[in-house]
């Protein structure tokens, strides 16, 4: 059956609304804002009579490939999210952004996995492994996704679950944008509406022994506990001028026994310099969105990478931000049939705010894996993976995509 565009939906590079004329450096073959379901198979038909690759831009949060020369398709206008707050369940369509969801599930005192910065788009995240504050806990974005419904390279409309279609169920929890086009999500929500967070500042002297404690300690910390120290050059203390330890930390457990985990951020940190934990509504913690420049992962913080990194925001030529993160917990325990989300094994990340020779000066001890949603060169996406997922994901790609129309992304492809 013949799925024609429809006029209205789609824009060339003559068109006055075409991307190629909104001051962005794209220049797509054809655009389609798409509205409904049916426009996005129609434009995925279309694409294939054309000869062309698909692109996707949902929020546009995380778009590395350009999409010169591709059958551009956003899902922007197609929001919306529906809660099942008896099943902790959320339905998603996919143009939301993690504040919608936040919001949604807020009246039910429930929360989702979703990533620190809300303004994030829900599927690129989910598909890409998708981390945040509760993924400790409760585990990766990726693991408490339930269900997918996606336009498949075919233009064909599929849902995706454990019971339906499996392997591409596997493969969508970590595999990227590789394996069609989602049109609504099925997230699993978790039973949190308040929590403890804030951050708590110290002077950059202290940074190196924070660290080695961090180093040495974090794997006995609670999983509901969740501890990210920050070597920022230029401290937001107006009583402290210059570089400064920051560390953020959410609890997320049961608030009696939050005096037992924070004993722990006291010992790594003595007393700060000023701190605002307090009792807050789980949307009530999300920090500025950043891209950076660089995310590296570690088997331990040795002494070497710590007078590193330190050395890196006291140079005035250095980085701008270190963000350190022990990931354990939920994350390195996961279910039987968990997709490929990589290198679960490997406790600690750094992400680094800063230049190319910062980036180069941590890279020596780094374990060379990569998480998919931080991945800045798409050239590199086998090294989000373990080998035999990688192979099993190109398997995957064969039978779904085989001539790799979903391609402008961080790409697998088929094999």
């Amino acid at each position: 059956m013949d799925h024609p565009v429809k006029e209205t939906a789609m824009t060339t590079p003559t068109t006055s609304t075409h991307p190629s004329h909104s001051g962005q450096a794209v220049e797509p073959a054809a655009a389609v804002e798409a509205r409904s379901i049916a426009d996005i198979r129609s434009a995925v038909l279309q694409a294939r009579r054309r000869g062309l690759p698909v692109a996707v831009r949902s929020t546009g949060h995380g778009s590395l490939v350009s999409p010169d020369g591709a059958m551009l398709i956003s899902t922007s206008s197609m929001t919306g999210v529906d809660l099942d707050p008896d099943r902790r369940i959320a339905r998603v369509r996919p143009g939301a952004r993690w504040s919608d969801v936040i919001a949604a599930a807020e009246l039910y005192g429930l929360a989702p996995m979703s990533g620190d910065t809300p303004s994030v788009g829900v599927v690129g995240y989910t598909f890409g492994g998708g981390v945040g504050w509760l993924a400790r806990p409760y585990g990766y974005g990726a693991d408490n996704l339930v269900s997918a419904q996606l336009v498949t390279a075919d233009g064909e409309l599929v849902r995706a679950a454990a019971e339906e279609h499996p392997d591409l169920y596997w493969a969508i929890r970590g595999g990227g944008g590789n394996f069609g086009i989602a049109t609504e999500l099925e997230i699993r929500l978790a039973p949190v509406s308040r929590v403890i967070a804030g951050v708590a500042y110290a002077d950059i002297d202290r940074a190196a022994e924070a660290l080695q404690w961090f180093g040495d300690h974090a794997a006995e910390l609670p999983s509901t506990f969740t501890v990210a120290p920050r070597l920022l050059r230029t401290s937001p203390l107006p009583q402290h001028a210059g570089p400064v330890l920051a560390v953020g930390a959410v609890y997320a457990g049961d608030l009696d026994s939050a005096a037992t985990a924070f004993s722990g951020l006291h010992a790594m940190i003595g007393a700060p310099l000023y701190d605002d934990f307090a009792v807050r509504r789980y949307s009530g913690i999300a920090v500025p969105g950043t891209r950076p420049q660089g995310f590296e992962m570690y088997r331990e913080l040795s002494d070497g990478l710590i007078k590193t990194a330190v050395d890196s925001v006291i140079d005035e030529d250095g980085g701008n931000a270190l963000e350190f993160r022990h990931w354990g917990g939920a994350t390195a325990q996961p279910a039987p049939g968990a997709g490929p989300v990589g290198h679960r094994d490997v406790p600690f990340s750094i992400k680094i705010d800063g230049g190319p020779e910062v980036v180069a000066a941590l890279a020596p001890t780094a374990t060379g894996g990569k998480f998919l949603n931080f991945l800045a060169d798409p050239t590199q996406t086998r090294r989000a993976y373990r080998m035999h997922d990688w192979y099993r994901l190109r398997e995957v790609k064969r039978r779904w995509d085989p001539d790799n129309i979903f391609r402008i992304n961080h790409n697998i492809p088929p094999a």
